[in-house]
């Protein structure tokens, strides 16, 4: 992933939002959020080294896990998002389809299904990370005229992403189909795109998520976008299936919605939301 190198893009929070299955027909946004994690962090374990003849021990990073998020939300009662996240950590759920947005409409986070493969296939439901709900807490209220309110805690079960290209903010641009095919198992798809992917700031060996045929997004990977107006999208090192698996080509067009993760981007303008 290459280096974001615009300017300060500091965001403030008032405008996040967390959404569940996003871009399928029955999508849910959690209501009530008063705090929200974005997935990226971790935490490395230390080891104190420590030696005769000298006073101060050593520290050493070792191992490393990803670190817990907390969803702080005022209590909705009977809100199907918070059932659902009920349901979740009471079922031990891997929410594969969730995205955590910097400003609801644009910028996210989400899982990065090509750095963490399985088996064969690239959909939501063969990678391995997504959002487990640990901890479900007791709605509670500290004072008659305080809101009644809980803390969700969720861990990642793998990497996630930071998806800062996008074709539109709130759709595709003129997608075509050039070409598709399969090879040993491993499906790409040329498309045509009007130049605009060097000029939203879409890199080689970028994690793509496809929004577009309404059931599940689809997951691919750039391989080659030295033609401005041309880029390859591959499966990735999972392979398997076949074009049409990775998304409905016949469908991919001004409906569609291409995201890139970690992008680099040349300046403030390139930055479309």
């Amino acid at each position: 992933m290459a280096t974001i190198t615009v300017g300060n893009n500091y965001v403030v929070a008032g405008n996040s939002a967390m959404w569940i299955n996003k871009a399928t027909a029955t999508p849910l946004k959690v209501r009530g959020l008063q705090g929200l994690g974005l997935a990226l962090g971790f935490e490395q374990s230390t080891v104190e080294v420590s030696e005769m003849g000298r006073r101060l021990d050593s520290i050493v990073y070792s191992g490393a896990k990803l670190s817990e998020i907390s969803v702080n939300a005022n209590f909705v009662p009977g809100d199907a998002s918070q059932e659902y996240l009920k349901n979740a950590a009471m079922a031990n759920t891997n929410i594969k389809n969730v995205r955590m947005y910097l400003k609801d409409g644009c910028h996210f986070t989400a899982p990065d299904q090509i750095s963490n493969p399985t088996s064969a296939g690239n959909g939501l439901a063969t990678g391995d990370s997504g959002l487990n709900v640990g901890n479900y807490g007791d709605p509670s209220a500290g004072s008659k005229n305080a809101l009644f309110a809980n803390t969700i805690t969720m861990a990642p079960s793998g990497s996630f992403a930071l998806f800062i290209a996008h074709t539109s903010p709130n759709g595709g641009a003129n997608i075509a189909v050039l070409s598709e095919a399969t090879n040993l198992g491993a499906a790409t798809i040329e498309l045509i795109d009007n130049t605009i992917w060097d000029t939203l700031g879409f890199e080689d060996g970028d994690t793509i998520l496809i929004d577009g045929d309404g059931t599940t997004p689809k997951y691919a990977q750039i391989a080659s976008g030295a033609n401005t107006d041309i880029i390859t999208l591959t499966l990735g090192a999972s392979g398997g299936g076949d074009a049409a698996s990775l998304v409905d080509a016949a469908a991919m067009s001004a409906s569609s919605a291409v995201h890139g993760a970690s992008p680099s981007v040349v300046s403030e303008s390139d930055v479309v939301c």
